[in-house]
């Protein structure tokens, strides 16, 4: 079967769809967390808007795909902990820890299953992504990695999260905004290497996503050239991965348990006048075969309580698990 991306983006109201073929000058990447672990998976071709009948509601399935192991509650909270010791210690100041779960579930229509989650998630990213190599991915994002046009690009650092219908004290705690800036001085000091100038940056604003509600500050600058070079400048942010980053990422390796494999990538749309759209790949899901994966994770610092942070990767995994148990569901039923 031919490898497709489907997608729709908040800033573009309609949904596109790039089938591989030979012929377009337009690409659409996936790229993995670990690049030592996974390739980019790239497919080329003309975007077309979507129609129904463009993709088949079936999908082969390539034998020998690996299937992550299921994180226990008690594994991950086991984690957190140590994790926290880790850091008092002095050697991290942040690390992303995650967790996957699986699900015994029929793969739905790919056109159902992507119009749920556009009508569910309407300032996402939604996207359904095809390929034999990997599977088939769908999600819906709400982090911008990097959105250029016409030689301006906007990033946005996203970190913080706490669920809306839990009590909670008035404002966001110090390992909020700790998080928060952790991954915001990552970002200026990337973009500065480039000679990005980028000018006062004001204090984070609160992003609702369903449930959820996050800390986001948005960084818009002048890049007239190739933004793919930017693309892997960023990749991967202290907001999946954690600061400093290359011992970060060690740990992430060493001690999360399974293999991210595509969650915490990202996917970008190319196109040949400068024009990219990039999101993190977060809230996603994994089929393969009648089996989904599920993935969530959080922001661990010295301040961590392990339990709530098991807690938020629940939060964060409902909104998946909605879209694929309940037919009739919508934002209100679950966390995004």
């Amino acid at each position: 079967m031919t490898p497709f991306a489907l997608w729709r983006s908040p800033q573009v109201s309609s949904a596109h769809i790039l089938i591989h073929s030979e012929f377009g000058s337009e690409q659409f990447r996936f790229a993995p967390f670990d690049g030592a672990s996974h390739e980019e998976i790239i497919l080329s071709g003309q975007s077309q808007p979507f129609q129904e009948g463009l993709v088949p509601n079936s999908i082969e399935f390539s034998s020998g795909l690996s299937k992550p192991s299921s994180t226990s509650k008690e594994e991950h909270i086991a984690m957190v902990q140590s994790a926290v010791r880790h850091m008092k210690s002095g050697k991290l100041d942040k690390v992303v820890l995650s967790r996957v779960e699986k699900h015994p579930q029929t793969l739905p229509a790919i056109d159902v299953l992507f119009n749920t989650l556009s009508t569910a998630y309407p300032d996402a990213f939604c996207y359904v992504f095809y390929h034999p190599d990997c599977g088939l991915w769908a999600g819906a994002s709400p982090e911008i990695l990097l959105d250029c046009e016409k030689g301006f690009c906007t990033t946005m650092s996203l970190a913080g999260t706490r669920d809306k219908r839990a009590p909670r004290a008035a404002d966001w705690s110090a390992k909020e905004y700790e998080e928060q800036e952790i991954v915001t001085q990552f970002l200026v000091d990337q973009l500065k290497t480039k000679g990005v100038f980028l000018g006062p940056i004001g204090p984070p604003k609160t992003l609702q996503s369903g449930h959820l509600e996050h800390l986001m500050t948005k960084l818009r600058f002048e890049w007239p050239t190739d933004p793919y070079s930017l693309l892997k400048l960023l990749h991967p942010t202290p907001a999946v991965c954690g600061w400093p980053a290359p011992g970060a990422k060690d740990y992430i390796l060493a001690n999360e348990g399974y293999d991210r494999g595509f969650y915490t990538g990202y996917l970008a749309h190319l196109k040949p006048n400068n024009s990219t759209t990039a999101y993190v790949n977060l809230r996603c899901m994994h089929w393969i075969e009648n089996e989904v994966f599920v993935y969530a994770g959080g922001g661990i610092t010295a301040r961590s309580d392990a339990e709530s942070e098991y807690h938020e990767t629940e939060a964060k995994m409902a909104a998946m698990l909605g879209v694929i148990e309940n037919p009739y569901f919508s934002p209100s039923d679950a966390a995004m």
